[in-house]
């Protein structure tokens, strides 16, 4: 239940904004809630979205002595997220969720998927031969 919180949608209303699910790209997200509420807004959500999946994952280690209770919370948090009981199960896309999930299950391996998530991609080589050379990325 702890993940099925919707912030984005509880935040962007205290900061201004009527219905996120109308406004922008509809999503219940931190990207949303920042062209929607602000910079500040969208920063708070994201944390806490990230919080609610860490949260959810030591909850499980400190209650549980099973090996796998970690990480069946994490999921619940991240399926929780997605679709949420609260908003008829149309929530955001849980990545910030799953952020906070991976941070507390592997630590180790949480920085340097950070790295490889924020380094931009690479554009491919096109020719003017091909029909898509002038827009990136090519919708065919």
């Amino acid at each position: 239940m702890m993940g099925s919180i919707p912030f984005a949608l509880l935040l962007a209303r205290r900061w201004g904004t009527p219905d996120l699910r109308v406004v922008g790209s509809g999503n219940l997200g931190a990207a949303n809630v920042v062209r929607a509420s602000g910079i500040k807004a969208g920063v708070v959500v994201a944390l806490l979205d990230v919080a609610k999946g860490a949260l959810s994952v030591a909850l499980a280690r400190y209650l549980s002595d099973q090996a796998t209770a970690p990480a069946a919370a994490g999921l619940a948090a991240i399926v929780g997220h997605i679709y949420p009981v609260w908003l008829r199960f149309h929530g955001g896309k849980g990545v910030a969720t799953a952020c906070g999930v991976f941070s507390v299950l592997t630590p180790s391996a949480a920085l340097p998927a950070l790295g490889i998530l924020r380094s931009p991609p690479r554009r491919r080589d096109t020719s003017h031969s091909d029909p898509c050379w002038r827009r990136w990325p090519c919708r065919r």
